[in-house]
Formats: C-alpha cells, sequence, structure tokens
C-alpha cells in the first residue's frame, strides 16, 4: 500500500497595526470532500487548489489581488502602505505593479527565520492550536466510537 500524500500549503499574514488577512490554504482537491456539504464561500479561509498544493506565483497574485489589496484598501483608504513580503519565489515583483498606493518591498534572501515575525511566533501559535484542535476532535471520536471488547480504545 502507498503511503498517503495529502498536503496543504497555508499561508498566514498580518500586519505590525494589528491587521489579519483571511488565511489562504491551497490543497491538491478541486473541492475536498470535507468540504462537499458546505458551501466554499462561507469558509474562514480561502481554498484554492493545485496539483502539487504549493504555492505559485499566479495563485499568490490572485491572493493578493482578492484578499490583501481590498483588506489594506478598506482600513487605509487614500493611505500609502509598504507591504513587507520574503523574497520567495512565489512572490512576482509585478505585485509592485497591482496599486499605486501599495507599496510592495521584499527582505534580503536568507533572512526570514531572521527578522520575520510570523516565522517566529505567529506560526507556532497557529500549528499549536491546530494540534490542539485536531487531537481533541480525534479524542472526541475515540470515546464515543470505543468499542465495548477493545480495552485500547476504552477512555
Amino acid at each position: 500500500k502507498k503511503p498517503m500524500k495529502a498536503r496543504v500549503t497555508v499561508l498566514i499574514g498580518c500586519s505590525a497595526a494589528g491587521l489579519k488577512f483571511k488565511p489562504l490554504v491551497i490543497g491538491k482537491s478541486i473541492r475536498p470532500l470535507c468540504f462537499r456539504r458546505m458551501n466554499m464561500a462561507d469558509l474562514p479561509v480561502l481554498y484554492y487548489h493545485q496539483e502539487s498544493a504549493w504555492m505559485s506565483s499566479e495563485l499568490f497574485t490572485d491572493y493578493f489581488i482578492e484578499e490583501i489589496v481590498p483588506t489594506i484598501k478598506k482600513h487605509f483608504p487614500q493611505q500609502r502602505v509598504i507591504v513587507t513580503m520574503d523574497n520567495a519565489t512565489c512572490h512576482p515583483p509585478s505585485l509592485n505593479d497591482i496599486d499605486d498606493l501599495i507599496d510592495v518591498q521584499f527582505l534580503p534572501p536568507n533572512t526570514t527565520s531572521l527578522i520575520q515575525p510570523c516565522d517566529q511566533q505567529v506560526i507556532f501559535s497557529l500549528k499549536s492550536c491546530v494540534r490542539n484542535v485536531y487531537f481533541s476532535k480525534l479524542l472526541t471520536y475515540v470515546r464515543t466510537h470505543a468499542e465495548a471488547d477493545n480495552p485500547f480504545w476504552t477512555p
């Protein structure tokens, strides 16, 4: 049996002023089975799909246009804003051409883990919360579906 190759990419973003952007989740499926009875527009994240489930410059540009620019415009109307991003290949320099009031600046290469706040604590906190929710739901499932003759599954 082949190992499962489930993969997702999650992008989170925030501002120094405390503004949080809607997270972006990239999966392999066009419509994952877990969302089959849901309206995808009602999700608390933006869901995109791609065969590799990795970020591409096209997906990031779409996310930048659909989420980042409107959120910035809503909270900082008619103000010049500097957006700082790491120097990833999926962050194209053409982002500077999208809006005259939004200036995208890229961090120097190989400095992300040293100076980017999201890599220091925010991502760690997000992963901790996701693990907590996952294991809580797993424990609830095990407790409600435990077989009486299987002491391993009995709480």
